[in-house]
Parts: C-alpha cells; sequence; structure tokens
C-alpha cells in the first residue's frame, strides 16, 4: 500500500468530524454576526445598572464621607438595641435571674446594612447613606434635569360603586377551577381606554385604576343586616392619551430594554423582542461551548488555555459563594 492510498484513507475517516468542526466554527461566527447589536446593547446596558450617574442628564456630586466611629456607635446603639430584643423575646417561663444572664457578645453584634436618610427639592435629590459598623458615608447630590414639558395631570375619578372584577372575582377564579377563591387577591389589573363620543375631534381616554380598591371609611354607620361585606370604593386616574407624550429618557430606555422579558398574550413588538431574548440565551450558551471545540483543537493552546479556564472556575465558584453569603447575611 503506497502513501497517497494511506493519505486517501486517512482523509475519508476524518471526513465526518472535520465537516462537524467546520459547521461549528460557521455556526459560531454568523451566530455572532447576526446577535453582534443585542451583545452590545446587553453589555451597555449592564454598565448603565452597575453605574447609575453614566449617560444621564443629571450631574450629581459625591462626598466620601468618615464619621467618628465611636460616636456612630453611641448613635445606633448596636449593643444595647441587641440586649433588647432577646431580653424582649425571652420565654415568659423564664425566671427573672435568667434573663439577667443572657448576655450578648460584643463582637458578634453589626448591623447588616446601611441607613440612608435623603430629601427632595424641586432643584435637586440628595442622599446620605451611611454605614453603621465602620461610620463610612456617602453624600449624593443629584441635579434634576431640566422639565421638558407640561407634565400631565390626570383628573382623579371617584367611583361609588366597585370595579366589576371585584364583585364577580369568586365567579373568574371557579371558572378557572381553582380552590379557595376567597382567599386570591387581585395584584396587578389593567388600564381602560376608550374613547370618546359626540365630539369633533375623537379623544382616546385611559383610566388607570389604583392598585388596590380603597376600603370606604368616610362613614362611621355600621353596615346593615343586608349588606354585610364592608363598602369598598373604586378609584383612579384618567387622562388624554397623546396630549402629553411620556417622557422617557434615553437612559431609561435603554434600562428598560434590558429588562424587557416575557411573552405577552398578544404578538406585538413586545412578543419579538422576547424571541430575540430566547435567541441571545441560546447564542450565548453555544458560544461558550463552541469556543472550547475550537480551542481543544488547537494542541499548542491547550495547556494555557487549560490554566485559565480552571483559574476563571475557581474565581466564579468563589465569588458566587461569597456572593451568596453577601445576599443572605449581608
Amino acid at each position: 500500500m503506497n502513501k497517497m492510498t494511506v493519505t486517501s484513507m486517512t482523509r475519508r475517516k476524518s471526513k465526518p468530524s472535520h465537516r462537524l468542526t467546520m459547521w461549528i466554527r460557521r455556526i459560531h461566527l454568523y451566530s455572532g454576526l447576526l446577535m453582534f447589536p443585542w451583545v452590545l446593547l446587553y453589555g451597555f446596558t449592564a454598565l448603565l445598572f452597575n453605574r447609575p450617574h453614566v449617560f444621564t442628564d443629571s450631574r450629581t456630586e459625591v462626598r466620601h464621607l468618615q464619621l467618628d466611629t465611636e460616636q456612630v456607635r453611641q448613635w445606633f446603639a448596636a449593643d444595647e438595641l441587641a440586649t433588647s430584643v432577646v431580653r424582649a423575646t425571652l420565654d415568659s417561663e423564664q425566671s427573672t435571674a435568667e434573663a439577667n444572664e443572657e448576655s450578648i457578645e460584643a463582637e458578634s453584634v453589626y448591623f447588616s446594612g446601611t441607613f440612608s436618610y435623603s430629601r427632595e427639592t424641586d432643584s435637586l435629590t440628595e442622599t446620605l447613606t451611611i454605614d453603621p459598623n465602620s461610620g463610612s458615608a456617602v453624600h449624593r447630590i443629584t441635579t434634576k434635569p431640566p422639565a421638558s414639558g407640561k407634565k400631565p395631570t390626570p383628573r382623579k375619578a371617584q367611583l361609588v360603586q366597585p370595579f366589576p372584577w371585584a364583585e364577580n372575582q369568586a365567579a373568574v377564579l371557579a371558572a378557572a377551577g381553582v380552590e379557595d377563591s376567597e382567599k386570591w387577591t387581585l395584584q396587578r389589573q389593567p388600564s381602560l381606554e376608550f374613547s370618546s363620543v359626540g365630539e369633533s375631534t375623537p379623544k382616546l381616554y385611559r383610566f388607570t385604576p389604583t392598585s388596590r380598591e380603597n376600603r370606604d371609611r368616610g362613614s362611621s354607620t355600621t353596615s346593615s343586616e343586608n349588606d354585610a361585606s364592608p363598602r369598598v370604593a373604586a378609584s383612579g386616574d384618567l387622562i388624554v392619551v397623546g396630549d402629553h407624550p411620556r417622557d422617557l429618557s434615553w437612559r431609561a430606555y435603554l434600562l428598560r430594554l434590558h429588562t424587557a422579558h416575557g411573552y405577552p398574550f398578544e404578538m406585538n413588538a413586545r412578543w419579538f423582542w422576547a424571541i430575540t431574548v430566547d435567541a441571545m440565551f441560546a447564542c450565548m450558551v453555544f458560544w461558550g461551548f463552541s469556543g472550547l471545540i475550537m480551542w481543544w483543537q488547537i494542541k499548542r493552546t491547550r495547556l494555557l488555555g487549560s490554566v485559565a479556564i480552571a483559574l476563571s472556575l475557581i474565581v466564579a465558584i468563589g465569588l458566587a459563594v461569597a456572593m451568596h453569603w453577601e445576599m443572605v447575611h449581608g
């Protein structure tokens, strides 16, 4: 068997794997090109979340302060508060002597958070954040941007009767086949839109119900026997749609794009945006695994690549564990 025959057989054997590698490389390349705008969007908007003062039309002045630690501890009195809490929650069957024996380890007392104060004027917003453990403080003064126009003033609508869905909630839940309908509460309700009738220029109105129906406390009389349930007063805000377009800054728009998720009931722009979110997830997972495959095929990079992956895993796992502790105890 000559050399050409051996080479031809080797190529024939490796052809399927070569084709698979080629397809992985091509999909990796073109999916990256297709999702390039979304990669930039998610990366840039993540920066906006992490740094709230970037790309904003408001000017923020930040002052870092260091207060006297001993004074701060006296002001917030963590030790005294911990002792009071323990004594207040002791079992009533314990004797006074046993209660007096209860003690708090001073080294273990700390606040797992910060105190924050704020004030707001027509031209600025101020916040003062204090770490009660170390005395470190941050004073932020944010200048409000000039108003872009007259903001819409909604008309308050106070209805005599309750909302229809409040009276029909039991029927709705029963039709859905759920149990214990009386234990369910309404968490969210949509706005109501309708056009005016009998005007030369029709207008589109939007009525936004209050998030919770307010119980009527204006009457001091008790309910009658036939009306045992408390009276409910429904209210909301009424505006004319389009009279004052929503003032949405570029920063707010980009942040809302970043957090937009979920498929709505109707097929609209939000529905197609949800498709791109799923596509972004699939592409990012594929890029990770396809990148590993392409790296492994280059033998001279395997050693340094293995070190890089090991370091990345160690840092990622360590940081994830530390962040979990911070979220639980911090």
